[in-house]
């Protein structure tokens, strides 16, 4: 299946808008490409998307064996679904900055604290903005890079994502 950026632009609305709407009403939790493009926080909320986000992504960040939440970035994730402040938000970033977990582990908290960042940046973090903008250029090349490569067969070494 071709990625959202090659739909028919009007098919591509008619979904934005129809997801927008399940967002709003608490029954889609958005990715983080879909808040990129403008999409309301689930639940029309920062801290009901940030609540419900943590709780999706804890399971994916256990390690091996590993059943109930106990590692520090876990932990940190846990405080999210209680509490979205900034200095929470902060603190559940920089405990994955901090985290060393395994190899098959490294994407998906790659992908948290992306989403970390955008919530930062949103709650008015100076410090995230500048590196929000660093992860909007480089999903731009990557776009980019992806669409030469539909056209032509061409690739974009170092744009995987």
């Amino acid at each position: 299946m071709l990625p959202k950026a090659y739909m028919n632009p009007e098919s591509w609305m008619y979904y934005f808008e129809k997801r927008s709407r399940a967002a709003r009403k608490g029954k889609y939790l958005p990715t983080l490409d879909d808040l990129y493009c403008g999409m309301p926080f689930f639940g029309g909320s920062l801290a009901a998307d940030v609540e419900a986000w943590s709780e999706q992504v804890i399971p994916c960040l256990a390690d091996k064996d590993q059943e109930i939440p106990q590692n520090p970035v876990q932990i940190a994730l846990e405080r999210l679904s209680v509490s979205a402040r900034l200095s929470d938000l902060q603190l559940a970033d920089d405990e994955i900055i901090k985290y060393n977990g395994s190899a098959e582990m490294f994407s998906e908290l790659e992908r948290a604290s992306r989403r970390l960042t955008f919530y930062r940046a949103v709650s008015g973090d100076e410090s995230a903005r500048g590196v929000l903008f660093d992860n909007l250029m480089f999903r731009i090349r990557w776009l980019t890079c992806e669409s030469a490569g539909l056209g032509g067969g061409l690739t974009c070494k170092g744009c995987e994502i």
